[in-house]
């Protein structure tokens, strides 16, 4: 908040800020009542309304959606906090750095990379459960309209019978793999062998 006048002084101001807006509105009293707004509103969903409102803007389709979760290692001293409900622990780490504590950063995309929705968890949260969560969060994000016609692609964690409910529930169309410890897959792919369509 120190010296914004001096930090914007060469920036296009009505192009970061919109129009009517000058260098002597960015006073630390204005941006601090800015960011409370942001911070009333989470991050989350502001995020998600910068992404929708781009996607409109630029005509992106939104036929589907690739969703995921990556793990972050960090280091450092991070005391569990079970009161939270994003925790800095450790987990099943992606980076194969079991020895270290992360967090879990979720996104869905658009084929184009385009960002829909995104969200960080505890880094203990499994991929399972996630799906779960964060089919809600689009459901609850996007219009009835739009949803209708996605198809939510995401990896074999998604293959669950809660998710499978969850997605029944929302009539979402899905595309994914079935995990490896259904006896279905290996058929399927044994079939696939055999006909020499793989």
């Amino acid at each position: 908040m120190y010296q914004l006048d001096e930090f914007y002084e060469h920036m296009d101001i009505e192009n970061l800020f919109g129009r009517g807006i000058s260098l002597d509105d960015l006073t630390d009293y204005n941006m601090a009542r800015a960011l409370d707004k942001l911070a009333d509103r989470g991050p989350q969903e502001v995020f998600s309304t910068i992404c929708l409102r781009a996607i409109c803007h630029e005509q992106i389709s939104l036929k589907y959606l690739h969703s995921d979760t990556i793990s972050i290692s960090v280091y450092g001293a991070y005391e569990d906090d079970d009161g939270n409900e994003f925790i800095i622990t450790h987990g099943h780490s992606k980076q194969k750095r079991p020895d270290l504590k992360q967090f879990l950063h979720g996104l869905s995309v658009t084929p184009e990379k385009v960002p829909v929705l995104a969200e960080v968890k505890s880094g203990n949260t499994s991929d399972k459960t996630w799906n779960f969560s964060f089919i809600e969060k689009l459901v609850k994000t996007l219009k009835p309209g739009i949803l209708k016609d996605i198809i939510y692609v995401a990896d074999s964690s998604l293959i669950t019978e809660d998710n499978l409910q969850q997605i029944d529930k929302y009539d979402l169309k899905f595309i994914s793999r079935l995990p490896g410890n259904f006896a279905l897959e290996k058929e399927l792919k044994n079939k696939a062998w055999e006909k020499g369509s793989f």
